[in-house]
């Protein structure tokens, strides 16, 4: 008798549906479970008719989207769910499934796109965001398999089959800084994400040449790094805010870290903009909604998403070479920058 899932599952003590994502390699399955059910598929002798399907054809139709962070870490941002709801309208329409990996070790996430590349599981990848080593885009550069980035990688990786689309976060950021020296700050301070990843060196690089422009000194002990988490960002705003009295205004590099900000602020009994000024970035669905609102820059998420899955399942197809793509942002004035030219 040919074995089936449900024998698996039975036999291995799990679920039908938690056999098909060891088969599918979703990141939400606990080591143990993972290495009991492929021992009892082993056993077993079980190979899934998908899998044989794709073995002996050219492979399976699915796409890998890679978190370059934590499963926690990217549940904890909207980015990322905004992101690849998009991206799977546009998998679903070219009747493509999308795999899912999240971890924090680059290494972990070569070896797992490789295993899924040789076993045809995958036809292109989406990496959300990149480091600044680009070592996970050197290796899967000679595998000839189709990346997009959102985002921004090193340009001397010269490959056909990697393609960009990105907002320019370092001009954002510059601009960001001629408001707030517009706005009479002098004082700024800055709440960033960890410096391993392209968008937050720009960002932060981007305030710091603003500054350097207007000849403002700039404090690198008010730069701080406010991790990936709501929790990570207040504890470095409640350090900035306490240590530096003399700011009159915060640059969050992301809005989860505004939020961070405002917590902290509201802790201290600051008033927000009256003592401390905060600016944010991305405009997240709740940004508008805080007391007072953020002001912020508008990142266009979903266009992110849908721009980057069409380039990818062009390059799938050949149809065509792709070309890297820039998308406008746009600022959004609110209530939370207080003008200190006004009498």
């Amino acid at each position: 008798m040919k074995p089936t899932i449900q024998l698996v599952a039975k036999k291995a003590g799990v679920s039908m549906s938690t056999v098909s994502r060891v088969m599918n390699n979703h990141p939400a399955v606990l080591p143990e479970t993972r290495s009991k059910v492929l021992s009892v598929m082993k056993e077993l002798d079980y190979i899934p008719n998908q899998l044989a399907r794709g073995l002996s054809t050219n492979g399976f139709n699915n796409i890998l989207i890679i978190f370059t962070r934590s499963s926690t870490q990217a549940a904890d941002n909207p980015y990322f769910g905004n992101i690849i709801g998009s991206i799977g309208m546009v998998a679903e329409q070219n009747d493509y499934d999308l795999i899912l990996h999240s971890n924090n070790n680059e290494d972990d996430e070569i070896e797992k796109a490789l295993s899924m590349i040789n076993s045809k599981l995958i036809k292109g990848i989406v990496l959300l965001s990149s480091r600044t080593n680009n070592k996970f885009l050197e290796v899967l550069a000679g595998t000839r398999i189709p990346i997009v980035v959102i985002g921004k990688y090193n340009p001397s990786l010269q490959s056909e089959y990697i393609v960009s689309v990105d907002t320019d976060n370092y001009q954002d950021c510059y601009d960001i800084g001629d408001y707030l020296l517009q706005m009479g700050h002098t004082h700024i301070g800055c709440i960033h994400a960890p410096l391993n990843h392209y968008v937050a060196v720009d960002r932060v690089q981007g305030l710091k040449d603003s500054m350097k422009a207007h000849h403002i000194t700039v404090d690198e002990d008010c730069f701080v790094d406010g991790g990936d988490t709501v929790d990570t960002a207040y504890m470095a705003a409640l350090n900035l805010l306490c240590s530096n009295q003399q700011l009159t205004a915060v640059f969050a590099t992301d809005d989860i870290k505004a939020l961070g900000v405002y917590k902290a602020a509201r802790n201290m009994n600051l008033r927000i903009p009256e003592d401390i000024s905060v600016f944010g970035h991305n405009d997240f669905d709740f940004s508008a909604l805080l007391t007072p609102p953020l002001t912020t820059v508008r990142v266009p998420i979903h266009e992110l998403g849908m721009i980057s899955a069409s380039k990818l399942f062009s390059m799938i197809k050949a149809e065509k070479k792709e070309a890297n793509q820039m998308l406008p942002t746009k600022m959004q004035f609110r209530s939370s920058v207080a003008n200190l030219n006004k009498p």
